[in-house]
């Protein structure tokens, strides 16, 4: 088979696709679509460069280009399959054209944090209004997505994107556009079903970092991941945690770590989000206490090397450890939004006081702490190789 496949922005690619794309090529032929992921990677197939983020085009002028592009490649590629996971213009316009011709669409939904997407999307409309005049928040935000999925796709000869979930309207329970999905886990499935979409055509696919054997670190090296996020909101009546309550917090965490693993290695991985302002602060906040490495740095290969990878949200970086078999601490002292994610999870040490953390932090040192985990187990489809069998036969009925 034939398998046109985009890389969506390059931190996703990383952390989820690349995995997957270096299964398919074992036995398909792969036209890669690619936002910049490095001039050496997957030498052997076919390029298509994609620009979607570049700076400096007019927005009118990108869509359209945009769409050509994706209707030029579908015409000239003839693809048998497309995978596109975001939910951004030209995996959008890639998916709708591709169906066009009777071609397969497959897309990702998840990894989410949340156990209720109804609630992130709440969320989302209160850090938007910096968490008052939420009326505003919700009008503004309809009103880009009538502008950009509406409007926008009118300009380039397309029909709007009604219904579709969006970057604007995050919201997987409206989904892409695709004949089928993945997740990468039964969690995700079940916080989809929860949530009132329809899981009729979701597949649940083993995580490409999933591995069972891998080793834990030796190193005395502890990775503290921030999240992106300035400021949040409290998860139980979603009132606004200001960024320096966040600051304030964030350092006596680093604080206590340091105090207690005072002959360790302290990273702190600044979010790829993290503009320079914010790693500035960072490396003022946690001066002497920890050093703060570079927001385009690989949070993958921080916590491969690290024997504690510790989160203040659930995010990415939480989930790529608990895959690589890492010690993950969870710290929620403050009730944040999606900072409990992790409470009655078997994976990840969940904190929710300093005094929890001092005795585990304690305990680690000493060598007499370790958590019970279960054994990693791959969940549903163990390649996406299998998935694609599935779906191919699926399709045909």
């Amino acid at each position: 088979m034939k398998i046109v496949f985009y890389t969506d922005i390059p931190r996703s690619f990383k952390s989820n696709l690349a995995g997957l794309l270096a299964d398919l090529i074992k036995s398909h032929q792969v036209v890669l679509l690619t936002e910049k992921i490095g001039e050496n990677s997957f030498p052997e197939i076919e390029k298509v460069q994609v620009n979607q983020y570049s700076p400096g085009e007019g927005l009118i002028a990108k869509n359209k280009r945009l769409a050509n592009l994706a209707k030029n490649i579908i015409k000239e590629q003839k693809p048998d399959i497309v995978i596109a996971t975001g939910s951004y213009f030209f995996e959008s316009y890639l998916r709708r054209l591709a169906k066009k011709r009777g071609i397969v669409t497959i897309s990702a939904l998840g990894p989410f944090f949340v156990n209720n997407l109804k609630d992130f999307v709440k969320y989302r409309y209160y850090i938007t209004a910096h968490g008052k005049g939420i009326l505003f928040a919700k009008i503004k935000k309809l009103f880009a997505q009538f502008v950009y999925y509406w409007l926008l796709p009118l300009t380039a000869g397309q029909l709007p994107f009604i219904g579709y979930e969006s970057s604007i309207l995050w919201d997987p329970t409206r989904k892409k556009g695709a004949d089928y999905y993945f997740v990468f886990s039964e969690k995700d499935k079940q916080v989809l079903k929860n949530s009132g979409a329809d899981i009729g055509n979701v597949f649940v696919l083993t995580h490409p970092l999933a591995d069972p054997f891998t080793k834990e670190s030796n190193e005395k090296i502890i990775t503290i991941m921030e999240d992106g996020k300035p400021y949040l909101v409290n998860r139980n009546d979603f009132s606004l945690i200001s960024e320096e309550k966040r600051r304030e917090y964030k350092k006596e965490v680093v604080k206590t770590v340091a105090e207690i693993l005072n002959d360790w290695k302290i990273y702190v991985k600044p979010h790829p989000k993290d503009n320079d302002k914010r790693v500035k602060q960072m490396r003022e906040d946690f001066a002497g206490l920890a050093k703060v490495v570079g927001p385009g740095e690989s949070a993958e290969d921080y916590i491969k090397k690290s024997y504690i990878t510790l989160d203040y949200v659930a995010g990415m970086a939480v989930f790529s450890a608990v895959l690589m078999n890492r010690l993950v601490i969870s710290v929620d002292w403050q009730e944040e939004f999606m900072a409990d994610f992790y409470k009655d999870s078997d994976a990840v040490e969940y904190v929710d006081t300093r005094e929890k953390l001092i005795f585990i932090l304690k305990g680690i040192k000493a060598g007499d702490y370790k958590k019970e985990k279960k054994e990693l187990k791959k969940q549903g489809f163990s390649s996406m190789l299998d998935l694609l069998e599935f779906i191919k036969n699926e399709h045909r009925k």
